[in-house]
């Protein structure tokens, strides 16, 4: 479980940490024989999919220093409008004047 924590803990890290940090979390796998071959897939499968791919990368999946740590921003920005208007359905006049009256921000 620890593995997966630090897999995740990735995305806190500078991006050009990334790759030491993957090392590390490869070298400490070593330490448990019962799980090394799943932990070793699941490295396996995070440095394919996401840390090697010329469209994703380090630089793109790190979150150090953004303001919304959000999986999806606009989730969170659905969110924040629920919050504003309070209503499930509103009419199209009050949605109106709610969304011109303040910034929604995440």
């Amino acid at each position: 479980m620890e593995t997966i924590h630090c897999l995740l803990g990735l995305l806190l890290l500078p991006a050009s940490e990334t790759a030491q940090a993957v090392c590390e979390i490869c070298d400490a796998i070593d330490s448990t024989p019962q799980l090394a071959p799943k932990l070793q897939q699941l490295i396996a499968y995070v440095q394919r999919q996401w840390l090697d791919k010329q469209s994703i990368g380090p630089n793109r999946l790190n979150v150090l220093n953004h303001r919304s740590k959000k999986n999806n921003i606009l989730e969170s920005y659905h969110a924040v409008l629920h919050r504003c208007i309070k209503v499930a359905r509103p009419n199209l006049s009050l949605f109106w004047v709610i969304y011109n009256a303040q910034p929604l921000t995440t």
